[in-house]
């Protein structure tokens, strides 16, 4: 069978809310207890939790064990924090999925369901584990306003499902008409249609709008095919009286799949691959590629082939395409990329209106595909999609196919620059792909291919690249941003700048200095391809640059919180700068702030502000003027007066960073560390919390550790009375002005402890003592 068989496919893909940032409104970061928490602006709903290191190892792993499975870890980590997404009962969520990716992290995903067992449309739970086995992230679309309606029997104009939630004939019968109805509206062309499911659900108006105080209702939802299940697909939601919740969805129009299987090359065909041949050497016998509306081809049947033999990718690249054409449709309004039915161009001897994909390339082309079997191509004069057999996974046809539509309404860019911003718009159309799909993404290009040298958009440091041997580059100075010749200029490794600056859109994040709100890669997807609308006479890096935030601003509108957010992920990942390739020096992003605030170093409680310590002493910090309910950590080094950007905050050896919260005030407090061997120290604050030093975001404080002795020219006042200078011990630094004495000071009856200080008038004196500040009482 193949990955997805034709009707869970269409079912699974004609919804067309998916479960995570799909339109979602402006969101908002804060610290709560140590965790990342992105909010939907007012509503106040959770989108997404991530947790660092410390806190997610604590949660996942002393709660489910040390080498808890993915699953296991999860749930540890879900029940801790289901009061932060307004989960009342864990019970509530329901496994749907576990994937494992090319470097060993587990994606999980849970829907939601109701007390009635019913699922909650376009709700649900994505668990993301490290391969270490912590959840380092949560992203959450949770409906927590579940009324007691919801839990009753489904009804439909009067008539109640069976006890056993079963329907009748006869009322499955009368929603499937008013679902035909609806669609008869909607489109009256129309061919007839049938129904093919018709079940009962939960419909969140406030999931589905992103907007809150909307209700949640009993609802009903019905896919219609046409006989063939070929000419149309639709989807229609109704409430218990009938009433349309969402236009009906039409998911298939005009589409015309030829998906080619390269590993048979029939006789005198003078062609390598395959399109619906069969091949009569097996029993039972087996079709060969499979065009639009043949049924469905199975696993690959030659086990002389070890290589291929099991593989559906014929099958699976056929649904693959349904779903990425539908998603075309509904984001763009386009008939396929070419907006004639599909990806071919007549220039190229194809017809526009199919779809040519070829699978297996390895075969025919052992070379283009290298021993990984992992390449995809996209070929721009006839608009065909190839691949090798571990690259025909969803994210990649779409990622080509996302060419395809670059090139439709543009062009195949040549210019470096240009051409490194379409890998990046190929790679985040691939994970838009994945979450129109599957109700989530995880970030990861390629996922499934076993490719060892992923793009890992989520966090480009965390994959290699094959060409240099080093991680992807975050930012255009990076100094992993390739700039030889290779790879027409680097155009893959130094895609993720770009896909990293769509995925700080998408979901929200902090980086360089810069606080980014999460708006969904739906957005992000229709920014770029209304930048490339209209075939704007472009040619470099910054020309488009400027072309997709005039694309922003004509969608959402110059100065909202949707296109000031975009600008500010191109800010951060630094595509406003020449970059690393230039002989202009890394500038500070213009979105970048010091969150911190002004720190400066005291006493212990905030007592005084001081750079100069005794060995043994204790340091805190102090900060003031900082973002509300944020925290930053502070770290002891060695001193490094020529500190460079980026270079990684390292603490001295005994020590480790120390996390400071800010409270709702701006201000926090926070002991650091004890003073050791004499010296000069740096405290490093870093604002961002990402373990690199960057001065427009982070802060650096200079402390001296001084053994104080007589003739050094300070008078020292200790944190500790006992320990302070005196004027009697250190008269040379301490000694008494002119008219005054060095008195002995007791601070009880038995003359314990004793101080030396400059009275008045020399007789020993006996006061009370503030153990606060160290001070003497002399009213």
């Amino acid at each position: 069978m193949s990955y997805l068989n034709k009707t869970s496919f269409i079912f699974g893909t004609l919804l067309s809310v998916s479960l995570l940032f799909i339109a979602t409104s402006l969101s908002a970061q804060t610290k709560e207890k140590g965790l990342k928490i992105t909010r939907f602006e007012g509503a106040g709903k959770v989108l997404s939790i991530d947790i660092p290191a410390a806190n997610t190892a604590q949660a996942s792993m002393q709660s489910a064990g040390n080498n808890a499975s993915p699953l296991l870890a999860s749930e540890a980590v879900i029940q801790k924090h289901k009061a932060l997404f307004g989960l009342k009962n864990t019970s509530q969520l329901k496994v749907e999925s576990i994937k494992t990716d090319g470097i060993g992290n587990s994606h999980l995903r849970y829907n939601q369901v109701a007390c009635s067992g019913l699922p909650v449309v376009g709700a649900g739970l994505a668990s993301h584990v490290n391969r270490q086995g912590a959840v380092y992230l949560l992203e959450t679309r949770i409906e927590n306003e579940l009324p007691a309606s919801v839990c009753r029997r489904p009804r439909f104009r009067g008539s109640r499902a069976k006890k056993s939630g079963r329907l009748s004939t006869k009322l499955r019968k009368r929603i499937a008409r008013a679902a035909r109805r609806a669609v008869s509206k909607r489109d009256p062309n129309a061919p007839k249609l049938y129904a093919v499911s018709v079940k009962p659900v939960v419909y969140s108006k406030s999931l589905v709008n992103n907007t809150s105080g909307l209700k949640t209702v009993p609802a009903w939802q019905v896919e219609l095919r046409d006989r063939a299940g070929i000419a149309a697909a639709w989807q229609v939601f109704m409430d218990s009286r009938g009433r349309l919740l969402k236009e009906p969805v039409n998911m298939v129009s005009g589409l015309n799949r030829r998906i080619f299987d390269c590993t048979y090359d029939p006789p005198g065909s003078g062609f390598p691959c395959s399109l619906d041949v069969l091949d009569p050497v097996f029993n039972p016998p087996y079709y060969h590629g499979r065009s639009e509306g043949m049924p469905v081809r199975g696993p690959y049947p030659d086990s002389s082939d070890p290589i291929h033999f099991g593989m559906t990718k014929v099958d699976d690249t056929y649904d693959y395409v349904l779903s990425i054409h539908n998603m075309t449709f509904d984001y763009y309004g386009i008939d396929g990329a070419n907006n004639q039915g599909g990806t071919g161009r007549s220039g190229g001897g194809s017809n526009t209106a199919d779809t040519n994909l070829f699978n297996y390339l390895e075969v025919g082309y052992p070379t283009l595909c290298g021993p990984e079997l992992a390449n995809a191509y996209y070929n721009g004069s006839s608009g065909n999609l190839s691949f090798c057999a571990n690259a025909a996974t969803l994210d990649i046809v779409a990622h080509e196919y996302g060419h395809a539509i670059w090139n439709e309404i543009a062009f195949v860019p040549t210019d470096s620059g240009l051409s490194t911003i379409a890998e990046g718009w190929g790679d985040v159309y691939g994970e838009a792909a994945e979450e129109y799909t599957n109700g989530t993404t995880d970030w990861f290009a390629g996922t499934g291919s076993g490719y060892p040298y992923p793009r890992v958009l989520w966090d480009p440091w965390q994959g290699l690249s094959d060409l240099t041997g080093l991680p992807h580059p975050k930012r255009r100075h990076s100094s992993y941003y390739y700039c030889g010749t290779e790879d027409s200029g680097g155009i893959h490794v130094n895609s993720t700048v770009f896909s990293y600056a769509m995925y700080l859109f998408s979901v929200g994040g902090e980086f360089n200095g810069c606080i980014i709100g999460g708006h969904g890669v739906d957005k992000a997807v229709k920014i770029i391809r209304q930048s490339l609308f209209g075939k704007w006479p472009w040619t470099t890096w910054e020309e488009i640059r400027v072309a997709m935030i005039g694309a922003c601003n004509s969608l959402y509108g110059a100065g909202t919180p949707t296109c000031n957010d975009f600008v500010a992920a191109m800010q951060a990942t630094e595509m406003d700068q020449p970059g690393a390739c230039s002989a202009t020096p890394e500038a500070a992003p213009a979105c970048a702030v010091k969150k911190m605030g002004s720190v400066e170093s005291v006493w212990p409680n905030g007592y005084k502000a001081a750079t100069l310590f005794a060995p043994g002493e204790d340091i805190w910090v102090r900060a003031t003027g900082a973002m509300p309910n944020v925290s930053g950590d502070v770290y002891l080094t060695s001193q490094d007066p020529a500190r460079a950007e980026w270079s990684a905050i390292t603490p001295l050896s005994g020590t480790s960073k120390v996390s400071v919260s800010v409270d709702s005030s701006g201000n926090a407090l926070q002991y650091v560390a004890r003073t050791g061997q004499p010296g000069f120290y740096d405290l490093v604050v870093d604002g961002n919390q990402d373990g690199y030093y960057q001065s427009w975001a982070d802060s650096v404080i200079t402390i001296e550790v001084r053994t104080m002795s007589d003739g050094d020219g300070v008078c020292y006042l200790a944190q500790n009375a006992e320990q302070s200078e005196n004027c009697h011990d250190q008269p040379l630094d301490c000694g008494c002005s002119t008219g005054m004495y060095c008195s002995r000071i007791s601070c009880d009856m038995n003359d314990t402890p004793a101080f030396w200080m400059c009275t008045k008038t020399p007789k020993p004196k006996r006061k009370l003592c503030l153990a606060d500040n160290f001070a003497l009482n002399y009213n």
